[in-house]
């Protein structure tokens, strides 16, 4: 048994509570780690998400993170490095497109691409500069970007976008205010 956090374990309880199948989370970077990203595998659930430098992630790919915020990181416009946990279960995947990405996946292998329309962001950070290069003054360009990015982006996207819509409807019951 691995060892997870409290919020860790209610997700894992959560998923549990569904009907068995066999089910592709997405999960906020605030929850993720390979420590639970194994035990969704063992639990036969695969699982996708970005990672903090701090989750416990390989030490060369949170180097990496640092020195990006420096535009030092050694990593080209859309290049990507995937390093595999010692178990071999869960890729740990960093990728450059404006900054540097930390992902984790059980589902994606990193390798997979597919393309996508991109605009030229406006940033001109130090970091910014391998795109800056790489769109080269053109304002959207078609991208072989990884898949995993990709579908990280959509599925995130929904998510978003539901609490958008909750917050502009409220809640179905009524709140109470002030002092009782």
């Amino acid at each position: 048994m691995m060892a997870l956090n409290s919020t860790q374990s209610v997700l894992i309880a959560l998923i549990n509570l569904l009907p068995e199948l066999t089910y592709h989370v997405f999960v906020d970077n605030l929850f993720s780690s390979p420590d639970l990203f194994r035990s969704l595998r063992q639990h036969g659930h695969g699982a996708t998400s970005t990672a903090r430098p701090n989750c416990g992630i390989y030490k060369g790919l949170t180097d990496a993170k640092k020195a990006d915020k420096a535009g030092k990181s050694g990593f080209q416009c859309n290049e990507i490095k995937v390093i595999l946990t010692a178990n071999n279960q869960v890729n740990q995947i960093a990728w450059k497109y404006n900054a540097l990405v930390l992902l984790l996946s059980t589902v994606f292998t990193g390798e997979e691409r597919c393309d996508r329309w991109r605009k030229t962001p406006p940033t001109k950070t130090l970091m910014a500069r391998p795109i800056q290069r790489f769109f080269s003054g053109e304002p959207v360009k078609l991208i072989s970007i990884p898949t995993i990015a990709a579908f990280y982006n959509d599925e995130m996207n929904h998510v978003d976008r539901g609490d958008q819509r909750r917050s502009y409807l409220g809640y179905d019951h009524p709140t109470r205010r002030g002092a009782w």
